[in-house]
């Protein structure tokens, strides 16, 4: 019950031995660029399991699943047009992508792509569920190592918006508000 108390009082999110200085950093530090990756790569292979157990996918993975059907594309490659049209919709907008949002393009898509056609396809649904859930965990983790390694704004704000007691919009880096 103590952890359930501790893992729901958090309201940053916490500094790691790979989190970044700053946002929206360029050049990370080798430690924190391997973890970022390594939670990417945990992501798209979180995702590739979903997918592989037959049980359902996330909206992001419908959208490239129906674009996977209606063109006989990969899933993987559905997903990396899809990742980078949405990136492309940045600019009319003036976001900055940050190393992270850029890497996740490329990594996520070429992980589906690369591990689904090794993955179990399960035909019961006990194991369908089994190997869902175990997708979700993956996916859990990965985002895990790259939320905090803070290579892209966003994360911040996002988590300190979701974890607030009152659900209020918080602020960007380096901005001492109460």
């Amino acid at each position: 019950m103590n952890l359930l108390k501790t893992i729901f009082s958090i309201k940053t999110i916490p500094i790691v031995l790979w989190s970044s200085s700053y946002p929206l950093n360029y050049k990370p530090r080798l430690k924190t660029m391997f973890y970022l990756v390594l939670g990417l790569f945990l992501f798209g292979l979180g995702d590739a399991i979903i997918i592989g157990s037959g049980a359902g996918v996330s909206p992001w993975t419908v959208l490239a699943q129906g674009i996977s059907y209606s063109t006989n594309w990969t899933i993987g490659f559905s997903t990396f047009i899809v990742s980078l049209s949405v990136l492309i919709l940045w600019f009319p907008l003036r976001q900055q992508p940050g190393i992270g949002t850029i890497l996740n393009v490329f990594i996520i898509a070429g992980t589906i792509d690369l591990t689904l056609p090794y993955l179990p396809s399960p035909t019961e649904y006990p194991n369908q569920v089994l190997q869902a859930a175990i997708g979700i965990m993956t996916i859990g983790l990965g985002s895990g190592f790259y939320s905090n390694g803070k290579p892209w704004p966003w994360s911040k704000r996002w988590f300190n918006g979701w974890a607030s007691k009152n659900n209020r919009p918080s602020y960007h880096y380096g901005e001492n508000r109460p």
